[in-house]
């Protein structure tokens, strides 16, 4: 049998690319984007930045992180949005949503304060800067934004997503259709006290 750790490139038709070997990641992946300079991997181990071979991206400073990333999205501008587990970025306090350049240093213009409350497992960065943020959080820097937020690029909390009561469980997932509607999946079953069984349009 063939040993892969943890990341894995398969050709089409489901057979493993042997030109990919990857020992730069040493835990469980839970999120992978694939940006010009390589592919960021996600973590409990932290991030990492990939060459297109599996091998480690020397260039990238990977960003020293006291929790996993459940979550990575790319943001306008070059810059990489990472969510999850996370309280402090390289040290400073950057409570579970941090914004990164492509080098993997800290856009400092990025400020959530006090943070989620609770774990992130989805983020999606939009067209205009702003970030969908979606887990167990029942606030956001102390304002009530129950399990799915908008933040705004400098990353406050943007009220113009009125989610009401919120999601009565988890959100993992977020997708924006091209008409502009979010598709919500998660361990809810409950929006807005409106029976939603785990799926939400």
């Amino acid at each position: 049998d063939t040993v892969v750790s943890h990341v894995a490139k398969l050709n089409s038709d489901g057979s493993l690319d042997d030109s990919f070997h990857s020992t730069a990641v040493n835990g469980t992946v839970f999120d992978i984007l694939e940006v010009e300079e390589g592919l960021l991997v996600g973590g409990d181990f932290g991030l990492a930045m990939l060459n297109a071979d599996g091998s480690n991206n020397e260039a990238f400073m990977s960003p020293e992180l006291d929790g996993a990333v459940y979550a990575i999205s790319a943001s306008p501008g070059r810059r990489i949005v990472i969510a999850g587990g996370f309280t402090t970025v390289n040290g400073e306090k950057q409570v579970r949503v941090a914004r990164l350049q492509r080098d993997g240093s800290v856009d400092a213009t990025f400020d959530i304060g006090e943070g989620p409350d609770g774990d992130v497992y989805a983020a999606t960065a939009l067209h205009g800067g702003k970030v969908l943020l979606g887990g167990l959080f029942v606030t956001i820097d102390g304002l009530s934004a129950r399990r799915l937020a908008l933040v705004s690029e400098d990353g406050k909390l943007d009220r113009s997503l009125n989610a009401g009561s919120g999601f009565d469980g988890p959100v993992r997932s977020i997708e924006v259709r091209a008409d502009g509607l979010l598709l919500i999946g998660g361990a809810f079953t409950k929006y807005n006290y409106q029976p939603q069984n785990r799926v939400a349009l």
